[in-house]
């Protein structure tokens, strides 16, 4: 379910549906908050909270809320110790 919000809120910021995007990215965030990491699994499925924020940066990107995207990566870089990236 996750991995489906990721891929509604592209695509509504490639559309520039703010309010569709909007409600994808509350639930993606919702429902990331219940790993403490990212996994993948086979099939090329990944989620978790860094792939979210991956997908929601470049939707607010998308949709012209720089000011949004650059505070999600900071918010995810801020301290590397407790939070390392293990994107692929």
């Amino acid at each position: 379910l996750g991995t489906l919000h990721l891929r509604g809120l592209t695509l509504a910021g490639r559309l520039g549906d703010r309010r569709t995007a909007d409600r994808h990215i509350e639930e993606a965030w919702n429902l990331a908050e219940d790993f403490g990491r990212d996994v993948s699994r086979a099939g090329g499925l990944h989620f978790g909270p860094q792939n979210t924020a991956v997908h929601v940066v470049a939707t607010c990107s998308d949709l012209r809320r720089y000011t949004d995207a650059i505070a999600v990566m900071q918010d995810l870089t801020k301290d590397p110790a407790r939070r390392p990236l293990t994107l692929p």
